[in-house]
C-alpha cells in the first residue's frame, strides 16, 4: 500500500486577497441581487451590495485575517446590505408561532445588521472588528450575532440588549468609531499622531493636489479638453515658446495669480511627484467617475424602485456603445434619470445584450430586486416579445415591466401616417429645397436676405424660401437647373394642399413630441395627452368638411399670392398608376379625398395602435390617481396586491384606498401631475399608496435621456 506524504493530511490555508468568496457559485440570477462578493482591496471605490452573513462566514469558518486591511472593512461598512420598510422578511416557526425579523429592530439598535442570504441578525461591528475568543483569558468564544447569525427571533430583545451590554461588543463599537472617523479624516490614526512631520508632509501633499485637482474638474464641467501637443515633462511657470495643453496653462495662471501651495508644489517638488503628467490625469478622472456613479447608485438603491434605459449607437471610431440611464424618485420626492455609462458592444444579439446589462447593474451594486421597468426603443433585439432584451430581463424579473419608448412610438405613427404619395413626395421636396439651402453658401444668403426684404422685423421664415429659389434661378448657373426643378414642384397645386395638411396635423401632435423630451414627465400622463390628440382628431374626420374647407381657402389663397394660380385637380385618366385618380367635380372634393381624409385616418388608426400599450398595467394603477380615486374602484386594488405582494400590505390597501377617496371627494383643486400627487400623499398615511404612485412615476416613458448622452461620445 503507498503511503501519502505527511503535507497530504494538512489542509493547506488560503491566503486572504481582500476579496470574499461566492460560495453559492450556482446561483441563479432570479435569486436576490446581494453580491456574495466584496471589491478587491486595491480598487478605490466598492459600490457592490454585501450580505452580513457573508462576510462573518468569511472571516471566522475560513479564518480570514483582516487587522491590517482597512480597505476591505470600509467597503463592508459602506456597502452592506439593508432592508427596506417594505421589504418582506421570511419568517419562522416557532413553538407553532411564526416569527419573523423586524425592520424596528435595526432603527433600535444601530449597530444590528441583517443577512438575507442567512435570514439571520449579526452584529456588523464585532463581525469586522471582534475576535474568536472574548472574556477575562480570552476562553470565551464567540457565538451567535458574531460567528454565526441570530435566528431565534422569540428571543431578539432579550438577546439584543445583553449584546449591547457586555464588554467585548463596547469595545468593538469604540473601535468602529474611531475606524470611521479615521476614514472620513476627522482625526488621525496612531501612526500619524505620533510623527507630527509626517502629518504636515501629508497636509502638504494634500494641499498641492487640490488645486490639480480642481482643476481638473473643471476642464470636465466646461467640456474643455486638458492635453495639447507638449504635454509631459516640469511645468515652467513663464509662457512657454510653443503652446502647451489647456490643464497645463490653467495651473500656470493658477500658480502666477495666487495660489501659493499650488506654485511652491510645481518649484519645488521632484520631476516625478508633480501630479501633472497624463496618467494622473486620467486616474483623477477615472476616481471622480467612481465617486459619481457611487453616489448615484446610493440614492438608486435608497429609492423604492427604478426602471433601466437603454439604447445603442455608433461612436467616432465604428465601435457601437450601449448607454445606460436609470430612472427613479429619489428621497426628496424628485424625479430622476441618471446617465450611469457606456458599455462597448460587439455582440448585438438579445442575449449578449441582456448579459452585459445585468452584469453592470451587479457590478454597479444595483438591487435588481426593485427593477420595475425597462424602455427601450422598437428594435428587435431589445424588445422582442421571446428572444429581445425586455423578455429574458422578464424571465428573471418579471415586475420588469417594458415601455416602448413614447417618442419613437410618435415618431413611427406619424412616419406611417404620412406615407401617402402626395405628402411623401411633399416631404421629399421640402428635405431637397433644405439642403440646397444648407450646402450651398450663395444660397443660404440669398435666403436671408429674402427674409429681410419680405419680413424685415421677424425671424419667421414661413415659405420664403420661395423668393430665394427664383432668385437663385436667375443668377446661380451651378445650382439654377436644381432650383428650377423644386420650383416647379412647389408651385403644383397637390404641393401646397399636401403642406397645409401636414402643417394642420402635425400642430396637434406638437406639444406631445415636446412633453416627451421634458425631464418631468411620466407615462399616464403621456399616454392621457395621447388621447386627447386622438379624440381631437376623430372630431375633425366627423366634420371633415369643415375642417378641411379652412384648409383649402388658406392653400388658394397661397397659391394666389405666391404664383398667381389656382388650385386645380391634375389630368385625370381611365387608368393611372403613379398618382391619385378620383373623379370629382371640384378640386376641394378631390383633395379633401385624396389628401386629407388618408391621413387624417392614418393618424388615428397608428396613434390608437402605437398608444394602446401597457394599458393593462396603467388601468390598474391608474385608479390612484384623484380623478380616478372612486369607492367603486376599490375591488380593482386586487389586481395591484397580487402583482406587488413582497412591497404591499393586501390587508391594509383597501381600507388606505377608501381614505384616499375621502381626502380628494370634496377637494375642487386636485393635482394631476404624478409628483405633485405623491407630495400630497403622506408616506406615513398612506405607505402603500405612497408606493404605489411611486412606481408610476418611475415606469419609464421614452429613452430621451439616453440619447442626449450620445452627444458626449464626441467628447
Amino acid at each position: 500500500m503507498k503511503r501519502g506524504a505527511l503535507d497530504n493530511f494538512f489542509k493547506p490555508k488560503k491566503p486572504f486577497t481582500g476579496a470574499l468568496l461566492n460560495q453559492h457559485e450556482s446561483q441563479e440570477h432570479n435569486q436576490p441581487v446581494c453580491s456574495t462578493s466584496i471589491i478587491d482591496a486595491s480598487n478605490v471605490v466598492s459600490t457592490s451590495i454585501i450580505d452580513i452573513g457573508t462576510v462573518s462566514n468569511q472571516l471566522f469558518q475560513n479564518k480570514f485575517s483582516t487587522s491590517n486591511n482597512n480597505i476591505f472593512k470600509n467597503n463592508v461598512l459602506n456597502s452592506l446590505f439593508i432592508p427596506t420598510k417594505f421589504y418582506t422578511f421570511p419568517s419562522r416557526e416557532f413553538n407553532k408561532k411564526k416569527l419573523k425579523f423586524q425592520y424596528n429592530w435595526l432603527e433600535k439598535w444601530e449597530w444590528l445588521a441583517y443577512s438575507k442570504e442567512m435570514d439571520g441578525a449579526f452584529c456588523k461591528y464585532c463581525v469586522l472588528f471582534g475576535k474568536d475568543y472574548v472574556g477575562k483569558g480570552s476562553n470565551q468564544k464567540i457565538g451567535s450575532l458574531v460567528s454565526k447569525p441570530f435566528i431565534k427571533w422569540k428571543d431578539s430583545i432579550e438577546k439584543f440588549t445583553s449584546h449591547s451590554n457586555t464588554d467585548y461588543h463596547r469595545f468593538c463599537t469604540l473601535t468602529a468609531d474611531k475606524f470611521r472617523k479615521v476614514d472620513s479624516g476627522e482625526m488621525c490614526d496612531i501612526a500619524t499622531q505620533l510623527n507630527s512631520h509626517r502629518q504636515q508632509q501629508c497636509e502638504e501633499n494634500r494641499a498641492a493636489l487640490i488645486p490639480i485637482i480642481e482643476t481638473i474638474i473643471f476642464c470636465g464641467e466646461q467640456e474643455i479638453s486638458l492635453r495639447g501637443n507638449d504635454d509631459s515633462g516640469p511645468l515652467n511657470l513663464a509662457k512657454p515658446p510653443k503652446k502647451d495643453g489647456k490643464f497645463r496653462a490653467l495651473l500656470r495662471y493658477r500658480a502666477n495669480f495666487g495660489d501659493e501651495n499650488l506654485k511652491n508644489h510645481l518649484i519645488n517638488s521632484n520631476r516625478n511627484s508633480t501630479y501633472i503628467s497624463p496618467s494622473i490625469q486620467n486616474e483623477i478622472i477615472d476616481i471622480c467617475g467612481q465617486l459619481i456613479r457611487k453616489n448615484i447608485v446610493t440614492k438608486i438603491n435608497k429609492a423604492d424602485c427604478f426602471s433601466i434605459l437603454c439604447d445603442e449607437t455608433l461612436d467616432v471610431s465604428g465601435t457601437e456603445q450601449l448607454s445606460m440611464c436609470v430612472r427613479y424618485v429619489d428621497q426628496n420626492n424628485q424625479l430622476r434619470e441618471d446617465f450611469l455609462c457606456f458599455l462597448p458592444v460587439y455582440d448585438l444579439t438579445g442575449e449578449n445584450l441582456t448579459r452585459i446589462i445585468l452584469e453592470e447593474c451587479e457590478k454597479l451594486g444595483l438591487d435588481l430586486n426593485k427593477l420595475i421597468g425597462q424602455g427601450y426603443d422598437g428594435a428587435g433585439n431589445m424588445s422582442g416579445q421571446f428572444n429581445g432584451v425586455q423578455s429574458r430581463i422578464r424571465q428573471i424579473y418579471p415586475k420588469a415591466v417594458f415601455v416602448h419608448c413614447a417618442s419613437h412610438r410618435l415618431n413611427l405613427a406619424l412616419s406611417s401616417a404620412l406615407s401617402t404619395k402626395s405628402v411623401r413626395n411633399c416631404l421629399g421636396v421640402m428635405k431637397d429645397i433644405i439642403n440646397l439651402f444648407r450646402n450651398n453658401a450663395l444660397a443660404g444668403e440669398t435666403l436671408k436676405n429674402s427674409i429681410l426684404e419680405l419680413i424685415p422685423e421677424t425671424k419667421k421664415t414661413r415659405l420664403v424660401g420661395l423668393f430665394s429659389l427664383q432668385n437663385i434661378q436667375e443668377t446661380d448657373r451651378a445650382i439654377s437647373a436644381k432650383a428650377c426643378s423644386l420650383l416647379a414642384a412647389v408651385e403644383k397645386s397637390c404641393f401646397i394642399i399636401s403642406l397645409l395638411v401636414c402643417e394642420n396635423l402635425l400642430s396637434f401632435t406638437l406639444p406631445l413630441s415636446h412633453y416627451l423630451q421634458s425631464p418631468k414627465r411620466d407615462l399616464s400622463s403621456a399616454v392621457d395627452y395621447a388621447k386627447h390628440i386622438i379624440k381631437r382628431l376623430k372630431h375633425m374626420r366627423q366634420n371633415s368638411n369643415e375642417s378641411f374647407t379652412q384648409i383649402f381657402q388658406e392653400a388658394s389663397k397661397l397659391s394666389k399670392m405666391y404664383f398667381d394660380t389656382e388650385i386645380k385637380i391634375p389630368r385625370t385618366t381611365n387608368k393611372q398608376n403613379y398618382r391619385d385618380n378620383y373623379s370629382c367635380n371640384s378640386p376641394e372634393e378631390y383633395y379633401k379625398i385624396s389628401v386629407f381624409l388618408p391621413c387624417l385616418d392614418g393618424f388615428i388608426l397608428h396613434l390608437e395602435n402605437r398608444f394602446e400599450q401597457n394599458n393593462d398595467i396603467l388601468s390598474s394603477i391608474e385608479i390612484l390617481l384623484p380623478k380616478f380615486a372612486l369607492e367603486k374602484n376599490v375591488e380593482k386594488l386586487k389586481n395591484l396586491t397580487i402583482y406587488f405582494e413582497d412591497k404591499i400590505s393586501e390587508k391594509n390597501i383597501a381600507s388606505e384606498y377608501l381614505l384616499w377617496c375621502e381626502k380628494w371627494k370634496n377637494n375642487e383643486e386636485t393635482p394631476t401631475d404624478i409628483m405633485a400627487i405623491l407630495d400630497s400623499c403622506n408616506s406615513t398615511f398612506y405607505p402603500n399608496i405612497n408606493h404605489l404612485l411611486r412606481v408610476l412615476a418611475t415606469l419609464p416613458v421614452s429613452t430621451t435621456e439616453v440619447e442626449r448622452s450620445f452627444s458626449t461620445l464626441k467628447r
